[in-house]
């Protein structure tokens, strides 16, 4: 079970993940876990959402006082550029800032293209829910979490503290990836 990907933005995402919109449907899983191996293949959990966010264009990130308790934002710094910032809350803890930074990083690989125009005018819930889905597959990856699960026995809380990202993002990955128990 994994979350739909908005038909508009397969083509996008295609040419932000240089792979054809037809191998994006197929195996979206292996087609994203593709384009962050080379960064993430000789680290251990938590993976760096730094680099991922770097190759999607975000090379800032500032910490706001009015986002404190969940939530961030992404916006271009220039026109005609794919160079982007994030605002998150400056006060939220260390797992949440690093899922915002990861969601932040999925809207801008399915919304904008290479050059740094918006593509797609998000219509609600459908894209945030993708954005979260990037987001679990950039902190928690597939050839990784998958072993590491099973070796904690899908223990919740300490796969949060492995990966560092919250609790409810675990739980959701461990839906993605077909295993419904959690502790």
């Amino acid at each position: 079970m994994s979350t739909e990907i908005p038909y508009e933005c397969y083509k996008i995402l295609a040419q932000n993940l240089n792979c054809t919109p037809q191998d994006l449907r197929m195996n979206i899983e292996r087609e994203i876990s593709r384009f962050f191996y080379e960064i993430q293949k000789d680290y251990k959990p938590p993976f760096s959402v730094v680099e991922p966010a770097n190759l999607a264009g975000i090379y800032k990130f500032r910490p706001v006082p009015f986002l404190n308790g969940g939530g961030g934002a992404l916006y271009p710094n220039s026109l005609g550029e794919r160079d982007f910032k994030i605002l998150m809350g400056d006060e939220d803890p260390l797992e949440e800032k690093r899922f915002v930074v990861a969601h932040e990083t999925g809207h801008s690989l399915l919304e904008w293209n290479a050059e740094g125009h918006k593509k797609v005018i998000p219509d609600g819930e459908r894209y945030e829910d993708a954005s979260d889905y990037l987001a679990r597959i950039i902190l928690m990856p597939a050839w990784d979490f998958t072993e590491r699960a099973k070796e904690l026995n899908y223990n919740t809380p300490e796969l949060s503290k492995l990966y560092v990202c919250p609790k409810y993002a675990v739980e959701e990955r461990i839906k993605d990836l077909g295993v419904y128990k959690f502790r």
